[in-house]
């Protein structure tokens, strides 16, 4: 219910803290937290999409119908656009030079941002069009680009070349990478061979999961500072345990540590949404919200986490410190 205060509404609210969160891991498409353990059936993929009809969980026959008209009609032009024009195109790999990026960074040979999230990007989207479409013409782009991360010669490292000072094994570009490779397997796991399901969550162990297992065991600093950087790297891992699911024998313990971890760093938040940091880095919270509807995926559960305190209070915070009455 709108008051004439906060013409905004509890709905649209949440709807928009929907499109954030999707917006971070495909462009525009996309707290009673109950701990168990991988009691629920095998079923892939299973987030942020899932193979079977379930209350208030996009489908991918939803996915199908809803892009027939509207915003998701355009939305999805753009993106199967995309993944036309890279079929057969040469891989993303750290010394790719893209429009936005540093010259210095692709030279190099440094993985930034710009070339770490273009890397997911490619992954993701190709696997989405390969489930929307079910034609494997993008079944090889995303394996492309997927083994292209795994292979040292290509991709050096999963750590920017800058955060090396801090001594651990681990860092923003891990958490970014772990994620989107994960949910990519997980997008394309009915389309994948045994062998390159094994394939994948071995690079992804060995180039990711490993790392940050190290990293906390060394007691990092960003596991316990509550900014980006605890929310990228813990958040993420957790993500690609849930992703992986029983496909990795520790999965459970990321999705344990992370769930503590990232309840924690809701208490950053306060009474009526406000963010700790400056408005330009309260952007961050699209990672918790990424975090949380991850999580409601991989219970398959009714209850949103992001219907609780602080997502829409944050919500309306966000709009209102950008854009006034």
């Amino acid at each position: 219910m709108k008051s004439p205060s906060n013409p905004v509404s509890r709905r649209d609210a949440l709807g928009l803290l929907g499109v954030i969160s999707a917006g971070g891991l495909i462009g525009a498409l996309q707290l009673s937290i109950v701990r168990s353990g991988l009691a629920v059936p095998m079923t892939r993929p299973h987030i942020f999409i899932s193979d079977r009809e379930s209350s208030g969980l996009r489908s991918i026959s939803g996915i199908r119908k809803s892009i027939q008209s509207g915003i998701h009609k355009k939305l999805w032009v753009e993106i199967l656009a995309e993944c036309q024009a890279e079929l057969g195109g040469d891989v993303l790999t750290t010394r790719t030079l893209l429009k936005g990026r540093s010259a210095a960074a692709a030279r190099q040979s440094n993985p930034d941002y710009v070339i770490c999230h273009a890397a997911g990007q490619r992954i993701l989207r190709n696997a989405l069009a390969l489930l929307i479409t079910e034609e494997k013409i993008y079944l090889e782009t995303a394996l492309r680009q997927t083994r292209a991360l795994f292979d040292e010669t290509v991709w050096p490292d999963w750590i920017d070349q800058a955060h090396l000072r801090f001594g651990h094994p681990a860092d923003l570009r891990t958490g970014m990478l772990s994620q989107d490779v994960a949910i990519g397997f997980d997008w394309l796991y009915p389309y994948l061979s045994e062998e390159e399901k094994e394939r994948i969550v071995e690079g992804l162990v060995r180039r990711g999961i490993q790392p940050f297992l190290t990293s906390m065991e060394q007691d990092p600093w960003w596991a316990h500072d509550l900014n980006n950087w605890y929310t990228v790297i813990i958040g993420g891992v957790g993500v690609a345990g849930m992703a992986l699911k029983d496909a990795y024998p520790r999965s459970q313990e990321l999705i344990d540590l992370s769930l503590e971890k990232m309840e924690a760093y809701l208490s950053i938040y306060g009474a009526g949404g406000e963010f700790n940091e400056s408005m330009a880095y309260a952007n961050a919270t699209r990672i918790p919200v990424t975090y949380f509807q991850a999580y409601r995926y991989h219970r398959e559960g009714d209850e949103n986490p992001l219907a609780a305190h602080p997502f829409p209070e944050t919500a309306l915070w966000t709009i209102y410190a950008n854009l006034a009455p």
